[in-house]
Order: structure tokens, then C-alpha cells, then sequence
């Protein structure tokens, strides 16, 4: 509550838009997989990667339990995408 407290009205703007974007991204993400755009595949690796770097900054700063955990997931859920992504193409070359 304390933090709260102290937060202004200018940095609660720049949180809310962020948010508003990762909304907006999430959303688009969604449609393209509903609707099985081939697009929407790569957006999903690209969206799910783009945590990697701060998950391997936080394990430099302090390794822990469960940065390491999350660290790994995200990597074998990435890693999955990717390999679904290419049979599925693989499946269709001629």
C-alpha cells in the first residue's frame, strides 16, 4: 500500500498503456490462432521469446528456484512452438 501511495499520476498513465498494449498484442496473437493464420504461429513464438532475456537477466542477478523453473518452461514452451511450427511445414512442402 505504501508503494502505491507514492505513485504519480504520470507513471500510472505509462502502466495503463503498457497494459493497454499487452492487451492489444494478446489480442491479436489470439484472433490469428483462432482463425489459423500461419502469421499468428510465428507471432506466438516471437511473443513468448521476448521473456527470455529479462527471465536470463533475473537468473544472473540472483539465481533462484523458481527463476530457474520459469526460465525452463518458457524455453521448452518456445522450444515446442517452434518444432510444431516446422513439422507442420514440413508436412506440406512438396
Amino acid at each position: 500500500m505504501e508503494a502505491a501511495s507514492h505513485v504519480g499520476d504520470s507513471r500510472l498513465r505509462s502502466l495503463a498503456a503498457l497494459a493497454f498494449l499487452y492487451a492489444v498484442v494478446r489480442l491479436v496473437e489470439a484472433y490469428g490462432l483462432w482463425h489459423m493464420r500461419l502469421w499468428a504461429e510465428w507471432f506466438a513464438i516471437i511473443a513468448g521469446s521476448v521473456y527470455l532475456p529479462v527471465e536470463i537477466y533475473e537468473i544472473f542477478k540472483r539465481v533462484t528456484w523458481m527463476r530457474a523453473t520459469v526460465l525452463l518452461i518458457n524455453v521448452f514452451i518456445v522450444a515446442y512452438l517452434v518444432r510444431v511450427l516446422l513439422r507442420s511445414r514440413r508436412k506440406h512442402i512438396p
